[in-house]
C-alpha cells in the first residue's frame, strides 16, 4: 500500500469506491458492457473543441431552427435544403449566414420581413415550376383596379385580406389578373394556417366561379398541384360523416371538380357492386392526391385480388406435377414475384399493407413490407395446408377443431429440406412449457410454424 493512500485505507466507503468499476456516465447510472462504455468515452473524447466555439455554433443552429419553424414552417426539405442560389448556398446555410452577420452588425445585415420576402423569392420559386409557366407576357392585358388596389395593399402592409376580398368580387379577368392572382396564391401555404387555408379556397372558388379553367387551361394547369394539395387538406379536415368519399365532393363539388374529372368522379360514386368494372376510373382518379385519399381504398382492393390471383395461379402450376422441391418451390417463387414487379398496376399499391392470408379454409390478415414478401408468405400458407393435409405436417395445438378438413387427402410428395424447418417449429411450440406465457420465444416459434 502506498503512502499517500492511507486515508483511503481508513475508509472503508473509499475502499468500496475503489474497488468498483467506473459507472456508466448516463442518467440512470445504470451499469453498461465495455463496448457501451468505450462508445460513451469516445463519444466525450471527441467533443473537445474550445468551449466558446461550441456554445456559439449551437446557439446559432438553435436561433436558424426556430426561425425555419416559426417563418418557413410549410417549407418542404427540397426548399430548405436541397435548393441552392447562384453563389451554392442553400437556404438554411444562406440563413445561418445572415444569423451569424446580424449578431455582429444588426443595422447592415437585419432580419425582417423583406429578407424572408427575398428568401422566399429564391428558394422557393424554384421549388415550384408552376412560377415559371405563370410568367407576364406583354399582351396581358390591363390589371383589373380591384385587384391593383387588393396588391397594393398586400405589399405594403403584407395584410392578404383586401386580395382575397377583391377575388370574391372582381368579374371580368384579363391574363394579367389571373397570372398576378395565381403567383400570389402559391405563395399561399394552406398547411400553415386556418387564415390562409380560407384565402386559398377563395382562390379556388374564384377559378370555378369565373370557369377560368376553360378560358385560362394553361394557367389554370400550372396551378393544378397546388389545388390538389389545398383538397388534400380541406379532406384531411373533415371528421365524422362528412369524411365519406360521396358526401366530400357533393358538399365541395364546386372546386372538388378543378381536381378531379367529374364524369368519371360520378360515374364511381353512382357505382355499386365489384369495383372490378371501374377500375380503369379508379385508375384514372388515384393519379391525383385527392383522388387517392377518397378512392385508394377501393382501388387497393381491386389491385389486391389481381395480385392474389396471379398467385395463386403460380401456386397451382407449381404443385401440378405433384413433387415440391426446394429448387422448384424458390424458382416458381421468384418468377411470380417478377411477373408481378412487372405489372405497371403494382406501383398504385401501398408497400406496406396487410394482405389476407389463407391457411387451411382459416382467413386472417397478414402484414407485408413489399410484393416479394407477400408471394412468400402466401406460397407457404398454400404448401403449409396442403403438407398438414396430407399428413406429412404435425397440427399445433386445437388446430384440427378449427381448420376445414379436406375430403380427401392430397397427394403430393414434398421434399424434406422444405419441410425441416417447419416440423422442427412446431415441434418446439408442442413441447413448449406451458407455463412460459406468450413470451417472444414462444411467439416467433409459432410465427414459423
Amino acid at each position: 500500500m502506498q503512502a499517500g493512500s492511507l486515508s483511503t485505507a481508513m475508509d472503508p466507503n473509499a475502499l468500496a469506491a475503489d474497488a468498483a468499476p467506473p459507472a456508466a456516465s448516463s442518467g440512470s447510472g445504470a451499469a453498461c458492457s465495455v463496448d457501451e462504455a468505450f462508445a460513451a468515452s469516445a463519444g466525450r473524447c471527441a467533443k473537445q473543441p474550445a468551449k466558446r466555439r461550441t456554445l456559439e455554433r449551437q446557439t446559432t443552429e438553435l436561433e436558424v431552427q426556430k426561425a425555419i419553424r416559426d417563418n418557413l414552417r410549410d417549407w418542404t426539405p427540397e426548399e430548405i435544403d436541397g435548393n441552392r442560389c447562384p453563389q451554392g448556398f442553400t437556404a438554411r446555410e444562406t440563413l445561418t449566414k445572415r444569423k451569424r452577420d446580424n449578431r455582429e452588425n444588426p443595422r447592415r445585415f437585419p432580419l425582417g420581413k423583406k429578407f424572408y420576402e427575398q428568401l422566399k423569392q429564391t428558394f422557393a420559386s424554384k421549388a415550384d415550376p408552376a412560377m415559371k409557366a405563370l410568367s407576364p407576357q406583354p399582351n396581358d392585358g390591363e390589371v383589373s383596379t380591384l385587384l391593383l388596389e387588393g396588391m397594393i395593399a398586400f405589399t405594403k402592409t403584407g395584410n392578404r385580406a383586401p386580395l382575397a376580398g377583391a377575388i370574391c368580387l372582381v368579374e371580368n379577368v384579363t391574363r394579367a389578373d389571373v397570372v398576378g392572382v395565381f403567383r400570389w396564391a402559391l405563395k399561399i401555404r394552406p398547411k400553415a394556417s386556418p387564415e390562409q387555408q380560407r384565402y386559398a379556397t377563395n382562390v379556388a372558388r374564384f377559378i370555378a366561379r369565373l370557369d377560368l379553367s376553360t378560358k385560362f387551361p394553361k394557367e389554370v394547369g400550372a396551378l393544378q398541384d397546388w389545388l390538389d394539395k389545398l383538397m388534400l387538406h380541406q379532406f384531411s379536415q373533415v371528421k365524422g360523416q362528412n369524411k365519406r368519399p360521396s358526401t366530400f365532393v357533393h358538399s365541395n363539388r364546386d372546386i372538388a371538380f378543378l381536381v378531379l374529372p367529374q364524369q368519371v368522379t360520378e360515374k364511381v360514386l353512382a357505382h355499386t357492386g365489384n369495383f372490378s368494372n371501374v377500375e380503369a376510373d379508379l385508375v384514372t382518379l388515384c393519379q391525383t392526391r385527392l383522388g387517392t385519399a377518397l378512392f385508394g381504398s377501393a382501388l387497393h382492393g381491386v389491385l389486391a385480388e389481381r395480385v392474389q390471383k396471379k398467385i395463386d395461379e403460380a401456386f397451382v402450376q407449381l404443385v401440378a406435377g405433384g413433387t415440391v422441391s426446394k429448387t422448384s418451390f424458390s424458382k416458381a417463387h421468384v418468377a411470380c414475384a417478377k411477373d408481378l414487379l412487372s405489372q405497371p398496376y403494382i406501383k398504385l399499391l401501398p408497400e406496406k399493407r396487410l394482405i389476407a392470408l389463407t391457411y387451411r379454409g382459416l382467413k386472417f390478415n397478414w402484414p407485408v413490407k413489399s410484393v416479394v414478401e407477400q408471394v412468400e408468405a402466401c406460397f407457404v400458407a398454400k404448401l403449409k395446408t396442403l403438407a398438414r393435409d396430407a399428413g406429412v405436417l404435425t397440427a399445433l395445438c386445437c388446430e384440427d377443431d378449427l381448420a376445414e378438413q379436406p375430403e380427401t387427402a392430397p397427394t403430393i410428395k414434398i421434399e424434406d429440406c422444405l419441410l425441416q424447418p417447419w416440423c422442427d417449429a412446431r415441434r418446439a411450440a408442442t413441447t413448449y412449457p406451458s407455463g412460459a406465457g406468450s413470451s417472444p420465444l414462444r411467439c416467433e416459434i409459432l410465427k414459423h410454424s
